[in-house]
C-alpha cells in the first residue's frame, strides 16, 4: 500500500510489545534474569538486532525476544520477481521475533514474529506491509489450549495453531492498528495457556 506510513511509531509499538512480553515472562521467574546483548550491527551497518534472552528459569528452560531493524538494504532481482512495483526500491525493515520454550510439556512452546517493511524510490510514493505469525507447537495437544489460542484472533482474520497475517491492501493506520491487536492477542493468548497448564504434574513418560 502506498500512503504515509509512520515508521518512528511503528518502531515505538514493536519496542514496548518487546518490553511487555519480557516482563510478562520476567514475572514468572524469580530466580533469573533476561540478559539484553549489546546492539549487534547487521553487515555494512545498515542496521542490527537486539536480543533478549532467559533460560535454565523455573517456567521456562529458555525465552528469547528480540528487536532487529535493517536500513537501505537494496531489493534483489529475486525479491522483485513477483512484484514488478518494487524493482529499483530500497527496503527497510524492522520486526519483533521471538521463541518461547517452557519446562512442562503440558505448556506449548511458542514462536513467532510481527514486522513491518517499507520500500522506499525517489520521486515515487513509498509501498509499505505488515506481515505477522504466532504458532504454538505443543508436545502434548490440549483441546482447550487450542480453542483459547483461537479465540484470542477470533477478530484478527486468522485461525488455528498459526495465527498468521499479512497487511497491505489498506490505509496505513488501519493496517498498523490491526498489527498491533496482533501483536497484544499473542500476550492475552499464551498468558491464558501459561497459567491454566504451568503447574501440571509431568513426569519422565511426557518429556
Amino acid at each position: 500500500m502506498s500512503d504515509n506510513p509512520d515508521t518512528d511509531a511503528v518502531r515505538s509499538y514493536l519496542l514496548d510489545l518487546r518490553e511487555r512480553i519480557c516482563e510478562t515472562i520476567q514475572a514468572e521467574e524469580w530466580r533469573v534474569r533476561f540478559h539484553e546483548t549489546p546492539w549487534q550491527p547487521t553487515r555494512g551497518g545498515q542496521g542490527g538486532v537486539r536480543p533478549r534472552m532467559l533460560s535454565d528459569g523455573d517456567i521456562f528452560k529458555t525465552a528469547a525476544v528480540s528487536f532487529s531493524y535493517i536500513q537501505g538494504k537494496p531489493l534483489s532481482p529475486p525479491q522483485v520477481a513477483n512484484r514488478s512495483e518494487l524493482t529499483g526500491r530500497s527496503r527497510s525493515a524492522m520486526g519483533l521475533s521471538l521463541a518461547i520454550h517452557p519446562l512442562n510439556p503440558y505448556v506449548s512452546p511458542a514462536y513467532g514474529h510481527i514486522a513491518y517493511f517499507l520500500t522506499e524510490k525517489d520521486d515515487a510514493a513509498p509501498i509499505w506491509w505488515f506481515n505477522s505469525d504466532f504458532q504454538l507447537k505443543p508436545h502434548i495437544g490440549s483441546p482447550e489450549d487450542a480453542v483459547r489460542w483461537q479465540n484470542s484472533y477470533t477478530q484478527t482474520g486468522s485461525d488455528g495453531e498459526s495465527q498468521a497475517i499479512e497487511l497491505h491492501e489498506m490505509e496505513f493506520e488501519e493496517a498498523f492498528s490491526l498489527a498491533r491487536e496482533f501483536g497484544n492477542r499473542f500476550l492475552q493468548g499464551y498468558l491464558s495457556i501459561l497459567e491454566r497448564s504451568k503447574n501440571t504434574p509431568y513426569g519422565n513418560f511426557e518429556l
